[in-house]
């Protein structure tokens, strides 16, 4: 499906994720969890390339209906909870643009960024 949703213009995660909402009739929505590591993955084969300006666009491939990457499954392990974390940062940084946020979400995200401050900061004291 991110095939289809780039099929009509280059796309930054967060459009790509409305676009497949919109193919799928509002069926589904895929979370950034599931979307970011995704788009990772298509990039890192070639399927997709990330523009400058942040949008993805499809790269040269011949049967693009060959191509259908997995979504990753929710981990449990510091390393595959910072990698999800690491998707819905990506996100947040593709809505941030569109003017969605209010004060009070950005008075949260500084309070998640000095909780994750916190939590680097013991790991430089072990």
């Amino acid at each position: 499906m991110i095939v289809d949703a780039l099929k009509e213009s280059p796309k930054n995660g967060a459009e790509i994720m409305e676009s497949i909402e919109k193919l799928s009739n509002g069926w589904w929505k895929p979370s950034p969890g599931s979307m970011y590591p995704a788009l990772a993955e298509m990039s890192g084969e070639g399927i997709i390339r990330k523009r400058e300006d942040g949008r993805y666009l499809l790269a040269n491939i011949n049967e693009p209906e060959e191509h259908s990457p997995s979504f990753p499954r929710r981990g449990n392990t510091p390393s595959e909870i910072l990698t999800e974390m690491e998707s819905f940062v990506l996100y947040l940084q593709d809505l941030s643009d569109t003017g969605v946020f209010s004060v009070d979400d950005f008075t949260r995200i500084g309070k998640i960024a000095a909780l994750l401050r916190e939590i680097a900061a013991r790991g430089g004291e072990r």
